[in-house]
């Protein structure tokens, strides 16, 4: 009897990226404040105006603070605010909706500055190196990936499978670059996957590769470059505006909170065909992934796409940090949150470098 070829969904949170050097959530702030004052940036207007609002909101002076609130708990109440057209009394540009507006856009970019700030350019990876096992070990063509994180590391890991494995990157939507009028930018210039020799990621909460138009409603790729850090260092530049309409472009990045904004025509048809993805998958890997209450939307994608499914996946869980062990209790309490949510899981007791090691102890 013919063996029934397995197909593995490989959720990656900030557990993953982190074990590549990239910042934390809860640890982002202090991060970014570190790296201002390291290299004295507190002088450019956007930084004053952060350490304005540090200072009037939560009482910080940015010198060696280091319990500042979480990215996710900041978002959360600006999102409110800014929905509800609400301020704040102590709001220190001015009580506007669109001051709030402002620094939750600049608070946005100041996530993505600190994550290219510490992954710099592109370089070998432990995402490099669990694609390439995969790719050997002849699992790669019945494996699709699910990133919960901004950074590239595991779209720069999938297109070297282009050249090692005759599989092209499939984000699931199209791009601008696949039009026959779109100006050539870069040697790194897109073609369109060839949909039958394909690896699909879905990048749920958005990337810092994707510069969005809201006049023609379409996205560039900028491949291989976080693109949307041309907005933060240059953003009078050509290439920060369509190349059509000449309109500024936007990043598409969906910060972690309860009250994510996911109407952009892009992530819509992204969340429907992870949705898809997940009918078909009979095994689920989670890496770096603490299941938080804050993702419900990941959490109502998983159960929708169970329900449809009709069975349970095989789920695994690759959460233990690279160089510490974690907390026993710390480790229960995830598994109880999956659990309580999916059904049973294996909690493997592995880092993400173990597990891109040896895939092999998993798959």
């Amino acid at each position: 009897m013919a063996t029934k070829n397995v197909k593995t969904i490989i959720f990656l949170g900030a557990g993953a990226s982190a074990s590549d050097g990239a910042p934390i959530q809860s640890k982002l702030f202090f991060e970014y404040f570190e790296h201002v004052l390291t290299k004295r940036l507190q002088g450019e207007k956007r930084n004053k105006i952060l350490i304005s609002f540090f200072k009037e909101f939560f009482n910080i002076d940015i010198g060696g603070h280091r319990n500042y609130p979480t990215f996710e708990e900041i978002l959360g109440i600006l999102e409110i605010s800014i929905i509800e057209s609400e301020d704040f009394k102590r709001n220190p540009l001015g009580a506007s909706k669109s001051s709030l507006t402002e620094i939750h856009e600049k608070l946005v970019l100041l996530m993505a500055e600190i994550i290219n700030e510490k992954l710099g350019p592109f370089a070998h990876t432990k995402h490099n190196q669990l694609v390439e096992e995969l790719g050997r070990r002849k699992a790669l063509g019945n494996t699709s990936f699910i990133s919960l994180n901004y950074d590239i590391l595991i779209d720069n890991a999938l297109l070297t499978a282009r050249g090692l494995f005759g599989l092209d990157l499939d984000y699931g939507v199209n791009f601008f670059n696949f039009d026959n009028d779109y100006p050539p930018a870069s040697p790194n210039e897109w073609n369109a996957p060839n949909l039958d020799k394909s690896i699909s990621l879905f990048k749920l909460h958005g990337s810092l590769n994707w510069l969005f138009c809201p006049v023609c409603r379409k996205t560039e790729l900028t491949p291989k470059e976080k693109g949307v850090c041309r907005l933060i260092y240059n953003p009078s530049d050509p290439e920060c505006f369509c190349k059509k309409c000449q309109t500024q472009i936007v990043p598409i990045i969906i910060p972690p909170t309860y009250f994510k904004a996911l109407s952009n025509l892009h992530l819509m048809q992204i969340w429907d065909k992870a949705e898809a993805e997940l009918v078909k998958a009979d095994k689920l890997v989670f890496c770096g992934y603490s299941f938080p209450d804050a993702d419900i939307h990941v959490r109502y994608l998983l159960k929708r796409a169970q329900m449809r499914k009709g069975t349970n996946w095989e789920i695994s869980l690759v959460n233990m940090p690279t160089g510490f062990v974690k907390e026993p209790q710390i480790i229960q309490a995830e598994k109880s949150r999956y659990e309580r949510f999916l059904g049973p899981v294996n909690d493997k007791n592995l880092s993400f470098d173990q597990f891109s090691d040896d895939p092999s102890l998993v798959i």
